[in-house]
């Protein structure tokens, strides 16, 4: 017998075809932050990870090196702290100065410390929303991977063609970073 073909028959017989459209992300707009760690080595003053976080506007690096992971929140809240502090104050086509940016939303991977409740309590009494990529997908936090890259080789070509020791690396990813932050680009 024929099955009758209702509305959810009929959104299964859907066939895939591509779309003319394209998918446009949302404008950049300062204030926020793509937070990622990076492991090193133990290095010079006992630092073992590196907290990124990139404006998604600018591209600007912050960084910040901790000794445990347990201290990714509160370095990630002095980057904060330094992002208020340090970015201009915009003015419109008539040269008044406009509303400062402030850190509204922060975007990592699920890393613990960031996850924890005293962060999450932090993010709410200042205001800031917390997105997450999805377990164990490093790809959907592309900003952050992606500059930590850019970030990461530079260093070891700086470490290389100067031949400093690995103990070295946190004054060697700062001059990257430094220099990263002082490259004009699009």
């Amino acid at each position: 017998t024929a099955v009758p073909r209702g509305d959810g028959s009929a959104a299964a017989g859907i066939k895939r075809a591509p779309h003319s459209g394209t998918l446009n992300a949302p404008a950049a707009e300062p204030g926020t932050l793509h937070v990622d760690l990076k492991e090193l080595i133990v290095s010079m003053g006992g630092y073992r990870y590196v907290v990124f976080a990139i404006d998604e506007y600018t591209r600007y690096v912050f960084v910040s090196f901790i000794k445990q992971k347990s201290d990714a929140a509160q370095a990630a809240q002095q980057i904060i702290a330094a992002f208020n502090a340090t970015v201009a104050t915009p003015v419109d086509e008539h040269g008044r100065a406009l509303a400062r940016p402030r850190v509204r939303k922060i975007h990592s991977d699920r890393e613990g410390k960031l996850m924890s409740h005293m962060f999450r309590e932090f993010c709410a009494r200042e205001g800031i929303h917390h997105t997450t990529s999805p377990p164990h997908d490093h790809d959907l936090n592309p900003i952050a991977e992606r500059t930590i890259g850019v970030v990461s080789e530079r260093a070891t070509a700086i470490r290389a063609e100067s031949g400093a020791p690995a103990r070295l690396w946190p004054h060697i990813i700062a001059y990257a970073i430094d220099w990263h932050n002082a490259t004009i680009g699009s």
